[in-house]
């Protein structure tokens, strides 16, 4: 009896196959235990890689918190995580932590962030068919926003981390027909989702309250973010990018941003259901208000290649830095729609729209132009009158030639600091610039000045002020660096 038992339990398993459905693989199955100690990442690929040799299937992560390390996806897989189900990221010890980040020729061009995918919490690479689903949460405490490594500068923290360490929650490059649905994402690093190079990318029903960026959707095609709540403080909620970290000039085209609100509030007030401005400490403490809040819907800053056929409708944006298209390295802006937004407590210019000679692009410094943009029925509220003081054009009604190369910051909201100047030293063949947004003080100079401070309330009698710079700069034109 006993023997026929076993035989029945076997051929209860097989049963899903011979029938043409896949497999569930729960991954208690394969060793994990979900007590929040151990570290449950090995049994969790294991059931990845299960699932895979079969053709695919779904890898169910039920209730309990599973400390991890890097989960790697492969194509068919769908991730499931069950209501209170919680996937957490543990902090690297004993020398063990998240996967290396992998070598990027084109890392001279964009950030450490940008540049690299498998120091990340889950990644996939070349992948086809992969879901990540809810109800559960994932929770990135123990990946690094770049400043608890004690940096002080955005400019420092976007640049190595040490070894083992993770600083994204999700991160995937060169895929095709993506899914993340009905998740909880909280305090998830520099990059909540980190999406490079990826078709049919389909981000529905989210919850997001992170440290830094949201959703970074960088040189994808046919994307759909749907009904979305994403509260990021730090930085970018919802933004589109368009990098040179694939060694190409490639676009972010055919994008539908809608039925989502952006919010800037303290990190976790939003899941914690009592909304709070951001406290400052640390480093946050001296940070202007508009830098404190900057939870947005934004384009660029990284763009060598364009924005294309995108529509952002019926959104929310709540204390936060308002809506801002920004073609920084050459790359058009070209059929932007946007309509139906709400802005309410905006704490920097409600609508940007800035464009500069290519900062991050390899040989040709291009610039770029900004076409067809329209923001029609858009309304704001703002604790004190902020004005976009961008070209006419550009404000709020569409132009067929909507170009921003003399945009320029609302006034009292300040010119945006030189980011990303420093990390662009080592290419030889690029034309940086220091990244002040305002025309009248925007400036270029081949003896590669470097400039060390401005006026925080906009570009009217700004007080940047060139002084000489490295000799080391005498190969390279046009060098800038950001004042500490």
């Amino acid at each position: 009896m006993k023997r026929f038992s076993l035989l029945l339990a076997a051929a209860s398993l097989l049963l899903p196959a011979l029938n043409g459905v896949a497999a569930i693989h729960n991954v208690r199955d394969y060793g994990a235990v979900g007590d929040g100690r151990t570290i449950d990442s090995p049994a969790i690929n294991a059931a990845i890689q299960a699932a895979a040799r079969d053709g695919g299937g779904t890898v169910l992560i039920p209730a309990g918190t599973y400390a991890s390390y890097s989960i790697r996806l492969e194509s068919h897989i769908c991730l499931k995580l069950e209501q209170g189900a919680v996937l957490l990221a543990a902090k690297p010890e004993n020398g063990e932590g998240y996967d290396e980040a992998e070598p990027c020729p084109w890392d001279a061009y964009q950030d450490f962030g940008h540049s690299h995918w498998k120091n990340s919490l889950i990644w996939g690479i070349g992948l086809e068919d992969v879901s990540i689903v809810g109800p559960g949460k994932i929770d990135g405490s123990g990946l690094s926003d770049g400043f608890d490594l004690g940096k002080r500068t955005k400019i420092d923290a976007d640049f190595d981390l040490p070894p083992h360490q993770g600083n994204k929650a999700v991160s995937l490059k060169e895929c095709r027909g993506v899914r993340l649905s009905g998740l909880t994402l909280y305090r998830c690093g520099h990059f909540a989702l980190l999406a490079t190079g990826v078709d049919n990318l389909f981000l529905t029903d989210l919850v997001i309250d992170s440290n830094r960026d949201g959703l970074d959707i960088d040189c994808c095609r046919n994307v759909v973010v749907r009904g979305c709540l994403v509260n990021t403080p730090w930085d970018d909620g919802i933004v589109l990018k368009a990098t040179y970290a694939l060694g190409q000039y490639r676009d972010t085209e055919n994008v539908s941003i809608s039925d989502c609100y952006v919010s800037g509030y303290e990190v976790g007030s939003l899941l914690d259901g009592n909304p709070r401005p951001p406290v400052g400490v640390g480093r946050h403490a001296k940070r202007p208000l508009y830098i404190r809040s900057a939870g947005r819907i934004k384009f660029g800053t990284e763009s060598s290649g364009g924005f294309r056929n995108i529509a952002i409708t019926n959104c929310t944006l709540e204390y936060s830095g308002g809506l801002m298209l920004e073609s920084m390295d050459g790359g058009d802006l070209e059929d932007v729609v946007i309509s139906n937004l709400t802005m309410r407590k905006v704490v920097a210019a409600p609508i940007s729209c800035v464009s500069a000679p290519g900062c991050a692009v390899p040989k040709d410094g291009r610039s770029g132009t900004c076409g067809a943009c329209a923001s029609a029925t858009s309304t704001s509220t703002t604790p004190t009158p902020t004005t976009a003081s961008s070209s006419p054009a550009c404000r709020v009604t569409a132009s067929r030639t909507c170009r921003c190369a003399t945009s320029t910051w609302a006034s009292g909201a300040g010119l945006r600091r030189p980011m990303r100047s420093r990390r662009f030293r080592k290419a030889k063949n690029s034309i940086p610039t220091h990244g002040c947004s305002a025309v009248s003080c925007r400036q270029r100079d081949s003896s590669c000045a470097t400039w060390t401070g401005w006026k925080p309330t906009g570009c009217i009698s700004p007080s940047c002020r060139p002084t000489p710079g490295p000799s080391s700069c005498v190969k390279t034109p046009a060098i800038w660096s950001s004042a500490t």
